[in-house]
């Protein structure tokens, strides 16, 4: 078995992830599709004719972070890691070393071609509400993403505001309740963004009607459920009555 180890060293230096291939200076090694949420991991042999490289070093742009690999490490490994407003194609050099040149082998330079994509996760939620004061308004908010992430998803409306961070694999559908005390219209304002890049954002408005006549409820069960039941009708029907006569007297 000894031979073989032996044999294994003897070809040159090669990728080892994401893929497996031969690599050779100053070619383009990889080309990969990412999104800012994303990071990309190379790892190499690092043995070339039974001597060995000793670490590798990435140069990315401005606003990019990479965690380089440590000295003599087997596999040698470097991480890229794209900035949150980063978008098109990026070339990326990555170099090879032989510490100090000890094995007299030559310094390699290899490059990435990154292509970030921003548009990869979308939003939908109703373009209008209907319910009734001082009762729990529904809607939904729904997030599909290609990229399993972390979103944040905010809603603000007068008298209302939410927040919660949620992971996203493919799809969820975030419930989220208001309570309006007076009725009239307003607007609910929704803001969706992953955690870790949140320059990217989808935005939009959802139109609430609150009232307060169960009339007007049955004209408008078409949007959703009754929220105001009419036993409280009853209630609050006969409290103004007998207000309304104390008024007069």
């Amino acid at each position: 078995m000894y031979w073989l180890f032996l044999l294994g060293l003897a070809f040159g230096i090669e990728l080892i992830e994401p893929v497996q291939k031969p690599i050779h200076d100053g070619e383009i090694i990889y080309e990969a599709n990412l999104t800012p949420v994303e990071e990309l991991t190379l790892a190499f042999s690092p043995y070339q004719d039974g001597k060995a490289y000793d670490y590798a070093v990435v140069d990315v742009p401005e606003g990019w972070r990479k965690i380089d690999s440590p000295l003599y490490a087997n596999p040698i490994q470097v991480t890229i890691i794209p900035s949150e407003f980063a978008k098109g194609e990026y070339l990326i050099p990555i170099h090879i070393y032989d510490e100090g040149g000890f094995d007299n082998l030559p310094n390699l330079t290899v490059y990435v071609k990154i292509n970030i994509e921003q548009d990869f996760f979308n939003i939908s939620y109703p373009s209008y509400i209907a319910g009734n004061i001082k009762q729990p308004v529904r809607f939904h908010v729904n997030i599909s993403t290609r990229t399993p992430t972390v979103f944040v998803v905010e809603a603000e409306s007068e008298y209302n505001t939410f927040k919660k961070e949620i992971l996203v694999k493919d799809f969820h559908s975030q419930t989220i309740e208001f309570i309006y005390p007076v009725p009239d219209y307003y607007w609910i304002n929704i803001t969706v963004y992953p955690k870790y890049a949140s320059s990217i954002v989808k935005e939009g408005k959802i139109k609430a009607h609150i009232k307060e006549s169960f009339f007007d409820d049955l004209r408008s069960f078409s949007y959703g459920i009754l929220l105001y039941y009419p036993t409280q009708l009853l209630s609050n029907g006969l409290i103004s009555f007998f207000y309304s006569l104390l008024s007069i007297s």
